[in-house]
C-alpha cells in the first residue's frame, strides 16, 4: 500500500488541527500551567524550608541532593502522565478514542506502581537525550570562543566546528530514532520499557531525516520565541505545537506498521 510522504509540514498541520480541536489549546494551557505550578511550587517550598532550617541548625550536606532525588521520584510520573494527556487529546481529535479526555489523566501513572517506577526511567532517558544536544555543540562553541580570543588557528577552529556540527546532528539522529519510545509507552502502557526502545528504533528506521528536521525546527522556534517574546510565545504556542507534532509523528509511524 502506498503511504503519504512523511514531511515535517504534514505533521505540524495535523498537530495544529488536533491542538485547536474542541478547545484543546485552552485545556492544554490550563493543565500545563497547573502541572508546572505544582512542580515548581513544591520544589521552591522544599528548597526554602531546607535553607530556613539550615540557618537555625546545621544540616548534613546530603540533605539537599536527597530532597532533589525525592522530588524527581515523586514528580516523574506526573510528567509522563502529562504526555499521556497530550496523547489522548491528539487521538481523540482524530477519532481514535472517546472525544472527552479528563484532565485527571495526568495522574494516571500514579495508579500503578509499575507504571510509576517505569516513569522514573523514562524521564531520566529523555533528560539524557536533551542534555546531549547542548553538550554535542561544545566543540563548536569552544572553537568560536578561542577564535575571538585569537588563541587558535583557522584550520583547527574549522575542525572543531565541523566536529561539533557532526556530533550535534548525530545526537538529533539518535533522538529521532529512540524518542518515539515515550509515545509507545503512553499508547501501550503494558509494553515493557525495553520493548518500547527496540520498537521505537524499528518504527523510525525510514523516517529519521524527518525526525531530525522536526527537532531543528523546534530548536529554531524555541530560540526565537525566547529571544523575541521572553518565552511567552514558547509557552503559549511553540511547546504545545511541539508536543502535538511529536505525538503526530509517533502516531503516524505506529499506524503505518500496525494499521489495525
Amino acid at each position: 500500500m502506498k503511504h503519504t510522504a512523511l514531511t515535517p509540514a504534514r505533521f505540524r498541520s495535523r498537530a495544529r488541527e488536533a491542538l485547536f480541536y474542541s478547545s484543546n489549546w485552552i485545556s492544554v494551557l490550563l493543565v500545563s500551567c497547573a502541572v508546572m505550578l505544582l512542580i515548581f511550587s513544591a520544589v521552591s517550598l522544599a528548597d526554602s524550608l531546607i535553607t530556613l532550617i539550615s540557618d537555625i541548625l546545621p544540616l548534613p550536606a546530603v540533605i539537599r541532593p536527597t530532597a532533589y532525588l525525592v522530588q524527581y521520584l515523586l514528580f516523574s510520573p506526573l510528567l509522563v502522565g502529562h504526555l499521556h494527556y497530550y496523547t489522548d487529546l491528539y487521538r481523540a481529535a482524530h477519532g481514535d478514542i472517546a472525544a472527552h479526555v479528563p484532565p485527571a489523566a495526568v495522574f494516571a501513572p500514579y495508579a500503578s506502581p509499575r507504571v510509576a517506577v517505569r516513569a522514573w526511567g523514562e524521564v531520566l532517558t529523555v533528560l539524557v537525550f536533551c542534555a546531549l544536544i547542548p553538550v554535542s555543540l561544545s566543540p563548536a562553541l569552544i572553537a568560536v570562543r578561542l577564535t575571538f580570543a585569537n588563541r587558535i588557528g583557522v584550520f583547527p577552529a574549522v575542525l572543531l566546528t565541523l566536529s561539533g556540527i557532526t556530533a550535534f546532528l548525530s545526537v538529533l539522529y539518535l533522538n529521532a530514532r529512540l524518542t518515539p519510545f515515550l509515545y509507545l509507552t503512553a499508547e501501550r502502557p503494558q509494553l515493557p520499557f525495553s520493548d518500547a526502545i527496540r520498537r521505537a528504533w524499528r518504527l523510525s528506521a525510514d523516517s529519521a531525516l524527518t525526525g531530525v528536521l522536526l527537532q531543528l525546527g523546534l530548536l529554531v522556534s524555541a530560540v526565537l520565541s525566547v529571544l523575541l517574546t521572553a518565552g511567552v510565545l514558547f509557552f503559549l504556542y511553540v511547546l504545545p505545537i511541539a508536543v502535538f507534532t511529536y505525538v503526530s509523528y509517533c502516531h503516524t509511524l505506529s499506524g503505518r506498521h500496525d494499521p489495525d
